[in-house]
């Protein structure tokens, strides 16, 4: 499609989809190392389970929004092959990038460095959606939003008091049964950020 700048980058370019291909893989897995990091820290079972709820936020809302609204895909809709294989399904919104930003959310407030990482990472395969021909802007702007507002609330619900006393106790066992470290809680709040 002309005039769509990534879109054209891409097709002139073919020789920069593999690295994009392949710096989007890196930071998948990059994503997993952050958020498995986390589980050392003194907030990291909640953190872990932020993710896990927020990803859930994502996938219902992505169910939601195919049955409301279909949006082809820019390869469908452009009658281009894309830069990575894809089925032609509803293109809105992005659930890869949600998934990104659910993760981000909750790590960012339980490490707020290792959060700002996944967070440029999200950022990374945004563009790379985009780049590769699968996902307009607006789908991986909405997933974007979708994930961060997942994760946020998954955070803020397992903050609330009826829920973070069991899930501290929880904490304490399986400190307990050494599935999860000791904390020195002290120590680390005067390293962190």
């Amino acid at each position: 499609m002309p005039g769509l700048s990534l879109w054209d980058v891409a097709r002139y370019a073919g020789w920069l989809a593999p690295v994009v291909i392949a710096v989007t893989a890196a930071c998948a897995v990059a994503a997993l190392v952050l958020v498995g990091l986390c589980w050392r820290r003194p907030a990291g079972l909640r953190c872990v389970l932020a993710v896990v709820f927020g990803l859930a936020v994502v996938v219902a809302a992505r169910h939601v929004a195919e049955f409301l609204v279909f949006v082809p895909r820019p390869f469908v809709a452009g009658h281009f092959r894309p830069l990575f294989p894809h089925a032609p399904d509803s293109s809105f919104p992005s659930a890869t990038t949600g998934y990104f930003a659910a993760a981000a959310v909750p790590v960012i407030a339980c490490w707020r460095r290792a959060g700002q990482v996944l967070a440029a990472i999200a950022a990374e395969v945004a563009a790379a959606c985009v780049y590769v021909g699968v996902h307009y802007a607006t789908d991986v702007l909405a997933g974007l939003a979708i994930g961060a507002a997942g994760g946020c609330a998954a955070w803020l619900a397992l903050g609330v008091p009826g829920i973070a006393r069991p899930l501290a106790a929880a904490d304490k066992a399986l400190q307990a049964a050494r599935l999860r470290p000791q904390a020195n809680r002290a120590a680390e709040a005067a390293t962190s950020p």
